[in-house]
């Protein structure tokens, strides 16, 4: 037997793409409008002040200056469907939030996952990890990850002071993977003392020299950071020039000067031109490159793995703690 549906039930696949759509409408009947960077974050205003709403399925978080504001929200949203007040936010997707009022810090803990994964793989395992795994291992491999975790739950991220400024630190390694002799491209912003946005992934493509390493991760870095001022813009701050900082001067000088592609054809005409809009972008002034030693360079760990010294100063230097 076939049973055409007149309304959406729970469980089915367009479900969740229903309640979305459903709750948009109310939210823009009460002036809230949805980010163009990212549909789950709503701004509007209450009373002359800026309320953001972030949503996730049916679980919503909101964030305001005054509690009065977020009360008249929940209040609105309880007029509309049936809600619990869960107080203020401890816990949101998979993160633990926890505030210092004196120090105005915010950290964000993934404890009850590594508990999780803990008592699922077990603490097993006498090797440390300090570099992502690519394929699917078993065994000692994998408890490595394990017992790194293990030992650092504790650990998060903490934001704090009142810095706007957004940074961003790119970086690669040449030929890295053993099999593909692919590079690995690594990206870290940072913003209010923390990590904000990350990255650490196989390029497309074989680099045929640390020039060209550089320079394709430093497309995907501004790809992140065009982002990042469109984000910035729903949210109300005016990001400017976000700088980003990359240890290689042959990249950022093909980034900077556009003309030196005729100068050095032969070695980099060969890119692939999806890559060479960042070096547009950084002519419009949008994103702009600065050098920074390979000792200072805090993407260095999402590249290789780095010796306990190196490794600990740059979990440090991006807020991990």
């Amino acid at each position: 037997m076939v049973c055409r549906l007149k309304r959406t039930l729970y469980g089915l696949r367009q479900a969740p793409r229903a309640w979305h759509t459903r709750l948009k409408e109310e939210l823009g009947n009460f002036e809230f409008v949805a980010s163009f960077a990212d549909a789950a974050l709503f701004s509007g205003v209450v009373n002359r002040e800026r309320v953001y709403l972030i949503v996730w399925v049916d679980d919503i978080l909101i964030a305001a200056r005054r509690a009065e504001r977020i009360a008249k929200v929940k209040a609105h949203l309880a007029e509309k469907f049936d809600v619990r007040d869960l107080g203020e936010a401890t816990y949101f997707l998979g993160m633990e939030l926890s505030r210092d009022r004196e120090a105005r810090t915010l950290k964000l803990t993934q404890k009850k996952l590594t508990g999780e994964l803990l008592a699922r793989h077990g603490p097993w395992g006498h090797w440390r990890a300090t570099q992502a795994c690519r394929r699917r291992h078993t065994g000692r491999r994998r408890f490595g990850v394990v017992r790194y975790l293990a030992g650092t739950g504790e650990a998060g991220i903490t934001f704090g002071g009142s810095d706007e400024v957004l940074e961003g630190f790119c970086d690669a390694d040449f030929a890295g993977d053993a099999d593909t002799r692919r590079s690995t491209t690594g990206y870290v912003f940072l913003m209010f003392g923390g990590a904000v946005s990350w990255s650490s992934r196989l390029q497309p493509t074989v680099a045929a020299s640390t020039v060209e390493a550089e320079y394709l991760s430093a497309a995907q870095a501004v790809k992140e950071a065009l982002w990042f001022r469109k984000l910035g813009g729903d949210l109300g701050l005016d990001l400017g020039t976000v700088q980003i900082y990359c240890d290689n001067q042959g990249a950022i000088r093909l980034l900077k000067h556009i003309g030196c592609f005729r100068i050095a054809s032969q070695r980099s005409k060969h890119i692939d031109v999806i890559h060479h809009f960042a070096r547009e972008r950084v002519a419009r002034k949008e994103v702009g490159f600065a050098y920074c030693r390979t000792e200072d360079m805090k993407a260095d760990i999402l590249t290789k793995a780095l010796a306990p010294g190196k490794f600990l100063k740059c979990k440090s230097e991006i807020g991990v703690a």
